[in-house]
């Protein structure tokens, strides 16, 4: 169910999650395996917002390993780093960021339910 509220589209947990997994074509945005959790590009724990601009499906073996450490700190000393991956990440943060700046976002926070 969607609610619209100054022009910001409320959707369900369950969809906000799904929008970004499919995004994604269902694979980790880091190291491509089968993606079965979300990942702060920008960990919380510092700060990082739970919008989608912050938020990239994941692995579990990669969001165990990255931890708290910071995406390019953390991901440039993988095996499988790659500059297109690294790219598209970026580029995703960027489009939503715009997006939410402009009030074009969807909104949801991961703790709600």
């Amino acid at each position: 169910m969607e609610t619209v509220i100054d022009e910001t589209i409320l959707i369900s947990r369950k969809d906000f999650r799904s929008n970004i997994f499919k995004a994604w074509g269902y694979s980790c945005a880091y190291c491509g395996s089968p993606a079965n959790t979300l990942d702060h590009i920008h960990p919380k724990s510092k700060g990082g917002s739970q919008l989608a601009s912050n938020l990239v499906s994941c692995c579990k073996d990669c969001n165990l390993h990255k931890g708290s450490e910071d995406l390019v700190g953390w991901y440039r000393d993988q095996p499988f780093w790659s500059a297109d991956r690294e790219l598209r990440i970026i580029q995703w943060q960027t489009y939503l960021l715009l997006k939410e700046e402009m009030g074009l976002h969807t909104r949801n926070s991961l703790s709600q339910t």
